[in-house]
């Protein structure tokens, strides 16, 4: 008699699979208004002024909280929404929906580890980074066989799928870096 495997019996395997993601860049320096997006980061700071704990690690800077797109809160960053929807359309011709945002604002020596942003719950199916002002340190996207470097310029959009890993190596920067990420569905 053959020893079988009983379909309910757990068998593990594993298997390293690579997939390529595209990776979007857009210039929105002349779409909106940077200074206004500035401030309301800022304000929202001075609302939540307790950093929220995450991959960022912050030494001076600061994290916003997640911002669900049922919260009023949110409507603050409305003409960036719609804005940044805009672009996402010119990728896929799906509707695309905020499922999150925060923003984040970098010092000097602040860094972030290297995460994705793909959680099962929200199903988002694109993550995008909106850049308030530049950067001399890069966002780092790295695989075994490469390495990619976005430096931030103000009014970058940079549109990435959720499984991409990707980091931000310690800042240098005298000023602060100032970013508003968004994570959508379709």
């Amino acid at each position: 008699m053959t020893n079988q495997t009983n379909f309910l019996d757990p068998i593990v395997a594993v298997q390293k699979v690579e997939i390529f993601f595209p990776l979007y860049q857009f210039d929105l320096s002349n779409e909106t208004d940077i200074d206004k997006t500035i401030s309301k980061i800022k304000i929202l700071r001075n609302n939540n002024p307790t950093t929220t704990t995450t991959n960022v690690i912050t030494k001076t800077g600061w994290r916003s909280p997640y911002m669900s797109a049922n919260q009023p809160e949110i409507q603050i960053f409305k003409d960036e929404i719609i804005l940044i929807q805009k672009k996402l359309n010119q990728i896929n011709s799906f509707k695309t929906e905020l499922v999150n945002l925060w923003a984040v604002i970098y010092d000097k020596h602040d860094f972030s580890k290297t995460h994705n942003h793909f959680n099962l719950w929200d199903k988002s199916a694109y993550n995008t980074i909106l850049y308030l002002n530049d950067s001399n340190t890069p966002l780092v996207f790295e695989t075994t066989e490469s390495k990619i470097e976005i430096f931030p310029r103000r009014g970058l959009l940079v549109v990435m799928h959720p499984l991409m890993n990707h980091s931000v190596p310690v800042i240098n920067d005298d000023s602060e870096r100032i970013v508003l990420v968004c994570n959508f569905s379709m």
